[in-house]
């Protein structure tokens, strides 16, 4: 479940971004937000 949640937001984002769509300034920093935090607790649970 975890590794399809990280290649959903990664192919979703790199999909967004390949086919140039514009999503909505909130939607997008929605996104990144997320990705961050999930970035974030990588690396928290990588130091664990």
């Amino acid at each position: 479940m975890k590794e399809q949640n990280k290649t959903g937001c990664e192919n979703g984002f790199r999909v967004i971004k390949e086919a140039g769509c514009i999503e909505l300034p909130r939607e997008k920093a929605k996104n990144q937000a997320k990705m961050f935090q999930f970035i974030k607790s990588k690396k928290k649970g990588r130091r664990k």
